[in-house]
């Protein structure tokens, strides 16, 4: 349940892009990164 939540909100973000992150992939793996390691309790 958490992971399909982390994801939608991953994928919410990716719409938000930064320019220092161009590709969509990129984002996700930052992303990614940050929620575990903020919240390594929904992983």
């Amino acid at each position: 349940m958490y992971n399909q939540i982390i994801n939608t909100f991953i994928d919410d973000c990716l719409f938000l892009q930064t320019p220092m992150l161009q590709s969509p992939i990129s984002s996700k793996i930052v992303l990614s990164f940050f929620l575990r390691n903020f919240f390594p309790s929904l992983f």
